[in-house]
């Protein structure tokens, strides 16, 4: 990830490494959802528009055990 590139791209890096993360963990939408007291399809809808909050990023990746800086240097390695 550079600076040079637009930020849709940049987010959706996050979003990837977000993803990878919970796959990883053997984190499912479910589990997220039942962590966060949302609906599956709310976090399917999320995860898929790449729609998040800071706040929602923040909540997953303590969820995840991961914290937001090395969730960024995850996404810079794409």
């Amino acid at each position: 990830m550079t600076a040079a590139e637009p930020l849709h791209t940049q987010s959706a890096y996050l979003v990837e490494a977000l993803k990878r993360v919970l796959k990883e963990r053997g984190m499912t939408y479910a589990d997220v959802a039942v962590a966060l007291g949302i609906s599956h399809a709310s976090v399917r809808r999320t995860f898929a528009q790449q729609s998040f909050t800071l706040a929602r990023i923040d909540e997953i990746c303590a969820l995840a055990g991961i914290d937001f800086l090395a969730l960024a240097r995850m996404a810079d390695e794409v």
